[in-house]
């Protein structure tokens, strides 16, 4: 693997980890063990956490270096607020039809997180407008160390999640609307509670 290749290898890597909730929000994102994690020099992984910090997704602290981000209250709210906007248009334009295949999960407690990542990413892909689609995405991206973090603090989520996707798959789009409205709203008034239980785990590592 020639020095491109394996800068690209490496930011898709760690980019998959973060979604996967591999690293918890505010989380210490160390250079040499990373590279020891990733059998490869520090070089393509510091070339992988700078184009993660161009793409919004971790923190550089200055003399502490790369961090997972951890929002304030404000912040997550604000995350929440666009992601909702986003995915609200995205149900007031034309998309493409559903697989025939069914692709409602499951309610699995411990898979909640990369199956939300999954719906949206889905959302996104079916949208003919490229903005759209790479605004989404990163909105998606940015949540997901977030939704891995909180899975205990929402009662009923693998439920609330199979009847987004259902919604989905079936392109009603106007009760999906209504119902991501109520899935988000959910969500910003929980962030005071949200943040607070990520900072307190955060003290504890």
């Amino acid at each position: 693997m020639n020095a491109d290749s394996k800068r690209i290898y490496t930011h898709r890597t760690l980019k998959r980890a973060l979604r996967a909730g591999r690293y918890a929000p505010g989380e210490h994102l160390d250079v040499a063990a990373l590279a020891d994690e990733y059998g490869v020099s520090g070089l393509p992984i510091r070339a992988a956490l700078q184009r993660l910090l161009g793409e919004g997704l971790i923190e550089d602290h200055q003399r502490e270096g790369m961090h997972v981000p951890l929002p304030g209250e404000s912040e997550l709210r604000q995350h929440y607020e666009w992601m909702q906007r986003l995915t609200m248009m995205a149900c007031d334009m034309p998309v493409r039809p559903a697989a025939p295949a069914p692709s409602t999960p499951a309610p699995d407690s411990t898979n909640v997180a990369a199956q939300t990542w999954a719906l949206f990413d889905s959302i996104a892909e079916a949208i003919d407008l490229k903005d759209m689609r790479a605004a989404i995405r990163l909105a998606n991206d940015r949540l997901a160390p977030i939704r891995h973090a909180k899975l205990d603090l929402l009662p009923n989520a693998e439920a609330e999640l199979a009847e987004l996707y259902r919604l989905w798959q079936q392109r009603d789009l106007a009760s999906l609307k209504a119902e991501l409205h109520i899935y988000f709203e959910r969500r910003k008034v929980m962030a005071s509670r949200i943040v607070a239980t990520l900072q307190a785990r955060r003290a504890q590592r």
